[in-house]
């Protein structure tokens, strides 16, 4: 029986595939507002839209009466990872999922504006289908599938300080849904396992300063504190041996420190931005622990999930030119480091390697009214080379395996954006 319990440990370490998943593990991609992703995802020094709540909510101060914003932007995905042992090679299906956002924005006084929203950071899907020699099994089949959706409701009030100081802080509620269907090992038999979990979590804040030294430039920080989701779902077997049991467990999105600049050029007709941004993973998100319901002897009270993410970070450029009063073009580059470690890789995780990013858009405004459209692009390439640890890409886990880990992504962005 103890054999037996080890053993299944496993069943509910496939948990690991469905909490440390692509949209988490890495820079996240601020898909709120089309006219900053064609920027590169810039906008924390120049954007006043009432989607600034989720970039820097100080620049909610500069829309004069209040507003309104939605914005869909749907993403394509490939990736391919050593899914049927080291150096092998397995292409996922493609993956699709829309992120959506919404906000709004009202001035209430004459240097007060509050501001709402609510916006996905993330909707993620991986699926290898019919994967032969799964695990590096000869004669083993069968699919690996993740889907993963979060994101935050909001609301923030931004002020101006000083004519040429804003200053804005905002309240955010994490919410987080995710599923995963992936054959777990139990001794040389693979079964199909699944768990679905969710939940809302803790609030966290979100903080920032934009300081406009002169008609030409400005500067803004923004500070994100850590946000725990409270999640809480079922684990159960599919086929052969059928055993269930509640789970519950937590996430943590974590702190975030950013740095922004822009400049205003050509009689405010060009704006060239540039930031940086650092996400401190390796203080929030080195490991795991899920919480049986005890109902199953078989199966453990608790597992250890170990994610191994390290600290993150992203540069991002961007430009923005007003041809005349009513059509703008944009572009950007973003180059971004991965939070995936060698030995924490995983098909669902980004590779642990440097990304790159390029974007263009296209805008056109009215006096009330406005819309922007953003192409983007992103990949990035690793090769895990053998480990020393004779643990990596053995067990349940099945991190670390050698390989190249490549992913390749593009989205389409639209936006409707309407001021008083």
């Amino acid at each position: 029986m103890i054999g037996m319990k080890k053993q299944l440990v496993g069943l509910c370490v496939v948990l690991s595939a469905l909490l440390c998943n692509g949209a988490a593990a890495n820079i996240e991609p601020s898909s709120y507002d089309a006219k900053s992703i064609g920027a590169g995802t810039t906008g924390m020094a120049y954007l006043d839209n009432p989607s600034a709540l989720a970039i820097n909510p100080a620049n909610l101060a500069r829309i004069e009466r209040g507003g309104m914003s939605i914005n869909i932007t749907p993403v394509i995905s490939v990736s391919r990872a050593p899914l049927a042992g080291p150096n092998s090679d397995v292409k996922s299906d493609l993956g699709f999922g829309p992120i959506p956002s919404l906000f709004g924005a009202v001035r209430v006084a004459d240097r007060v504006v509050l501001g709402f929203g609510a916006y996905a950071l993330g909707i993620f899907g991986a699926k290898y289908s019919n994967v032969q020699d799964l695990y590096g099994q000869p004669g083993a089949e069968g699919d690996f599938e993740v889907t993963f959706v979060s994101g935050e409701a909001a609301v923030g009030v931004a002020f101006e300080i000083i004519a040429s100081l804003d200053l804005g802080v905002t309240l955010r509620v994490p919410f987080a849904w995710q599923r995963a269907t992936v054959p777990a090992e139990l001794g040389v038999v693979l079964i199909p396992t699944t768990a679905t979990l969710g939940g809302a979590g803790w609030p966290g804040g979100r903080i920032g300063l934009t300081w406009r030294a002169t008609s030409m430039i400005a500067a803004s920080l923004m500070y994100r504190t850590v946000a725990t989701s409270r999640l809480s779902g079922e684990l159960q077997t599919l086929e052969i041996l059928e055993l269930s049991s509640s789970v519950t467990a937590r996430f943590s999105t974590p702190h975030v420190l950013s740095g922004g600049v822009a400049f205003s050029l050509l009689n405010e007709s060009l704006t060239v931005a540039g930031e940086l941004h650092v996400m401190f993973y390796a203080a929030s998100n080195q490991g795991q622990t899920l919480y049986l319901d005890g109902s199953e002897p078989l199966l453990p009270d608790t597992a250890e999930i170990p994610f191994l993410w390290q600290n993150a970070f992203s540069l991002r450029f961007g430009v923005d030119y007003q041809i005349n009063r009513r059509f703008a073009i944009r572009g950007g580059y973003v180059p971004s480091s991965s939070a995936t470690t060698d030995a924490g890789a995983h098909p669902v995780t980004p590779p642990p390697a440097w990304s790159h990013s390029f974007s263009a858009g296209f805008g056109a405004s009215w006096k009330s009214f406005a819309v922007d459209f953003a192409l983007q692009t992103a990949f990035s390439n690793a090769h895990v080379g053998p480990s020393t640890d004779h643990a990596a890409c053995s067990g349940f886990i099945r991190v670390g395996c050698e390989g190249d880990y490549k992913t390749i992504n593009g989205s389409a962005s639209v936006q409707f954006v309407y001021k008083r």
